[in-house]
């Protein structure tokens, strides 16, 4: 029997995995694997999406077993860099957790961007950019008041925000004018109905179901928050799972509902507003608008802590500055840490807006975190060939055979998004300065451990 205390625990973890995959880039997202171009959809959306998003959870439901499995060979660690330093080796595993940093500071300049374009449409432009920065720097400033303030802020908001998106949805396919299904989808004759069928099949797509992945970005955070060991064996995965399930339930339900309502005349790319302008009042705005802001807030509130945390064994380890090793009041808050991934995190957000790369950086980070997601399968496939295997806590059931296969599924998929992205010549140049970036930054910080040999060697 869960006691209440544990229960109470979970909560925090389910939020915390939440926070980010129910964001304002995940619903830009969803838009582009319904085809939304030119403020339309087009007419594969109404059923292949869904199927997408839900081969997108199974996926992640297998694979959050064996991600679980390394958080209980290093309890209480702060997440991917110690996850994979002894299988993947130093270098693979600095590039691993510089991907995963900077895959957290392009979601933060992703929604700072599709906000900012959504607050400008409603309210002066000074105005707004003002919103936006009170927005951000408040999540700083709860940050350095401790974990525990964190902790209660994403709690309340993640749940009000998911009731809220889910409710708003619903609304919208019950209470305003909808579209037949046989009118966005033609219904195939006797004659050729084999044919459409296979036709229906070829349409699904390795680049969406990329892009599906995404949408679950953050669930492995929940894992680095853990502060009481004995939870890796029960409490953590069912946490997991519930997050899992609560954001396919909701995006699911948005891919379903989104093609069907009559499209209004707002032609913008956010789903909320979609919902909010086919119920046809002005109130219904005003809500959309409170859920993005709370949707900007738990994205930037969890990635924030999550990214911090990082940054902090970077300085432990002498990766970087030792500064960012330092401890607020409470002598869990990385203070340092959190101030300068904020900072880093407000100055995406400006790149972000002046250039115009909100499309292409989301599908950046959908590459991003199919590669991340490739790397820590294959650290727990080499763990479980060398049986290293915690006994009093959690231990995957997933067979080894079956995770280096998704492993090699996930990183085709990555493969794949990058070479849809790199059709562009701004995609080629992103993601060819990402690589290099990513690279120059491992090598950088492998020369200054090297100087600091008895902390690095203390962290490990």
């Amino acid at each position: 029997m869960i006691h209440a205390a544990a229960l109470f625990r979970g909560a925090n973890y389910t939020a915390t995995a939440v926070g980010i995959a129910v964001a304002i880039s995940c619903n830009y997202v969803l838009l582009n694997m319904l085809g939304f171009t030119e403020g339309e959809l087009s007419m594969r959306s109404l059923l292949i999406a869904p199927v997408e998003v839900l081969l997108a959870t199974l996926l992640m439901i297998i694979v959050i077993s064996p991600f679980l499995e390394l958080a209980s060979l290093y309890p209480g660690s702060p997440g991917i860099r110690t996850y994979t330093k002894k299988s993947l080796g130093e270098t693979p595993s600095m590039l691993v957790t510089f991907s995963y940093l900077g895959i957290l500071l392009l979601i933060a300049g992703i929604e700072s961007s599709l906000l900012l374009n959504i607050l400008t449409s409603f309210m002066p432009g000074p105005i707004a950019l003002l919103l936006l920065a009170i927005t951000l720097l408040s999540v700083i400033i709860i940050n350095l008041f401790g974990i525990q303030s964190s902790e209660r802020f994403q709690r309340g908001a993640t749940a009000l925000l998911w009731f809220g998106s889910l409710a708003l949805c619903w609304l919208a396919y019950l209470y305003s004018p909808t579209q037949s299904i046989s009118s966005i989808l033609a219904v195939p004759t006797e004659s050729n109905t084999e044919f459409s069928t296979t036709a229906w099949l070829q349409q699904l797509s390795l680049h969406n179901i990329a892009l599906g992945i995404f949408l679950f970005i953050g669930i492995e955070l929940a894992a680095t928050t853990v502060r009481q060991p004995a939870d890796l064996h029960r409490v953590l995965p069912r946490a997991t799972l519930v997050a899992v399930l609560l954001i396919a339930v909701l995006y699911t339900s948005m891919a379903f509902v989104l093609p069907v309502i009559v499209q209004p005349a707002y032609t913008g790319d956010n789903a909320l507003l979609w919902f909010a302008a086919t119920l046809s009042a002005p109130h219904w705005t005003f809500i959309a608008l409170f859920l993005l802001i709370l949707a900007l807030l738990t994205s930037f509130n969890a990635g924030l802590r999550g990214a911090s945390r990082m940054v902090y064994m970077l300085g432990r380890e002498g990766r970087i500055s030792q500064r960012m090793t330092r401890l607020g009041a409470d002598g869990l808050t990385p203070v340092n840490a959190v101030t300068a991934v904020g900072l880093l995190a407000l100055l995406s957000g400006v790149a972000t807006i002046a250039l115009d790369l909100t499309r292409m950086l989301s599908e950046l980070s959908a590459a991003l975190i199919c590669a991340v997601y490739a790397a820590l399968l294959i650290a727990s496939s080499r763990n479980a060939q060398r049986k290293q295997f915690v006994t009093d806590f959690f231990n995957s059931s997933v067979p080894l055979t079956a995770r280096w296969l998704l492993a090699s599924l996930f990183a085709v998929l990555s493969g794949v998004s990058a070479i849809q992205l790199m059709r562009d010549t701004t995609g080629f140049v992103l993601v060819a300065m990402m690589i290099v970036g990513l690279i120059l930054l491992t090598q950088l910080t492998a020369a200054r451990g090297q100087l600091h040999p008895v902390m690095n060697n203390q962290s490990n």
